[in-house]
């Protein structure tokens, strides 16, 4: 068996001819050293190429993003700008609902301003009729006693108005409360003031029907009587510097002047009474009682009924007397009592 010859590897000569006259020159590579250069330039291209696509890639997609975020920007922008208006639009609004809540409020205002001046002058207004119901409550009771009559508003108490002065400090709702609290205390006062009145009315009624009961009307027709001798501790005429308690008054006029009865009654007693003359006693009921004495002629007897203002006799000086005049007396319950203290007083003259 023949051995092989080895092989001589594979050469590639170069021969570089320049342009001058130089000489040229040859250079000798192998095929596996042209193998590895174009290897390591294909790993070299393959890398530029990877690289390059990879940047490309990176470029595109920042790209896309850069292009989705601008689109993005423009949509954002467009809102932004869509919702300025609508902003611009709203501050509009309120700018004109401002301005109509500006003009409410001065209205609002200047209607509570007025109000409140309107408050005012009614708790102004209730203070008069509060101190007008003072007074018509003060005139009842002054009434009643002039005339003599009991109750009223006396220890009944009615409706108490605690009234008090309006501070500057005082807000508008205290006002209100307070000018409610006014209104309603006087309409109870009011309402106490026509019960008092009306009861007022009715014992004044039935006062003046009494009266025609009381020993108040004179007794003497002529109005130019005198009382020549009062009531109480006087000097005895009929001894020389003693003295007597004298329970009625002397009236002195004309002899036969009507004698009038003081006040209607029935007649208890009509005749000659001692010292006192021809006398007249008239029992008015109530535990009043009236005498006349000294008459001249009684006009009356026992068990008649005679009327206020009624002739009962004519006056005379009988008795233990000393002149024509009327010994005048009134009793209640059994004492005596100051005629003048019952009297109408208008034609009494004191002598």
């Amino acid at each position: 068996m023949t051995k092989k010859s080895k092989k001589s590897p594979k050469v590639f000569t170069l021969v570089i001819v320049p342009h001058s006259q130089k000489q040229s020159r040859s250079v000798s590579v192998s095929l596996n050293t042209v193998y590895a250069v174009c290897a390591v330039l294909l790993a070299v291209i393959l890398t530029i190429t990877g690289y390059r696509a990879y940047t490309d890639h990176i470029t595109r997609r920042n790209l896309e993003t850069a292009v989705s975020q601008s689109s993005s920007l423009k949509r954002d922008k467009q809102h932004i700008a869509e919702l300025s208006e609508e902003l611009l639009i709203n501050v509009s609004q309120l700018s004109a609902e401002n301005s109509v809540l500006a003009d409410g409020y001065d209205s609002l205002k200047q209607e509570l301003e007025q109000t409140e001046t309107q408050v005012d002058a009614l708790i102004a207004q209730a203070g008069d009729v509060i101190s007008r119901l003072e007074k018509l409550s003060d005139s009842e009771s002054e009434i009643r006693r002039q005339i003599g009559l009991g109750g009223g508003n006396e220890g009944k108490g009615g409706a108490v108005i605690h009234a008090y002065a309006v501070g500057e400090n005082m807000s508008l709702a205290d006002k209100l409360d307070y000018a409610k609290y006014l209104v309603g205390s006087i309409a109870q006062h009011i309402e106490y003031a026509e019960q008092n009145w009306s009861e007022l009315r009715t014992d004044i009624e039935n006062y003046y029907s009494s009266l025609e009961y009381i020993p108040h009307v004179w007794p003497v027709s002529d109005s130019k009587s005198v009382i020549t001798s009062g009531y109480g501790l006087r000097s005895d005429p009929f001894s020389d510097g003693g003295y007597e308690y004298h329970e009625g008054i002397d009236i002195a006029d004309e002899y036969g002047t009507a004698i009038l009865a003081s006040a209607s009654g029935i007649v208890s007693f009509a005749g000659w009474d001692g010292g006192f003359g021809y006398s007249i006693v008239i029992d008015h009921g109530n535990g009043y009682k009236t005498k006349y004495s000294h008459c001249a002629k009684l006009l009356v007897a026992k068990g008649t009924e005679v009327a206020q203002g009624a002739k009962i006799a004519l006056m005379g000086s009988s008795g233990r007397s000393t002149g024509s005049h009327l010994d005048f007396r009134v009793y209640r319950d059994g004492k005596s009592l100051n005629p003048m203290d019952l009297l109408d007083k208008a034609r009494s003259k004191e002598g």
